[in-house]
């Protein structure tokens, strides 16, 4: 059983490690702290970074109260602009962690048939 656990950590924890390592190093990372997020970006996100921080603090109010739990500790947010295709991940090892691709989304997205795709990635 051990065994199984341990087999099952390493997975998990190998998305993490394989995402963090595709990202550009060239990159400057700043940060912007929220009450129970710290957002993560790189130069010339600023502006999606603060509407982020705004969504996911709303977002965060109306899961907390619908789903009648809050986690202990800030969620991880990490904002990259380095492809063409909206996407997002989220990982809970080693941390509460969400990854969103910053790019629009194209014309045949069904993402893009949303008001707000950037909210709509953070909530999923």
């Amino acid at each position: 059983m051990k065994k199984l656990i341990l087999l099952f950590l390493l997975f998990t924890l190998q998305a993490a490690i394989s995402y963090a390592a595709n990202i550009d190093t060239s990159f400057k990372f700043s940060t912007i702290e929220t009450g129970h997020f710290s957002i993560h970006f790189h130069q010339g996100l600023e502006d999606v970074a603060q509407r982020a921080a705004s969504i996911a603090e709303d977002v965060h109010a109306m899961l907390v109260k619908e789903f009648q739990w809050e986690p202990r500790e800030k969620t991880q947010v990490v904002l990259i602009d380095d492809s063409d295709f909206t996407n997002g991940q989220a990982d809970v090892l080693p941390y509460n962690t969400i990854y969103i691709q910053i790019a629009p989304p194209s014309i045949d997205m069904t993402i893009g048939e949303y008001e707000d795709w950037l909210k709509i990635l953070i909530i999923h």
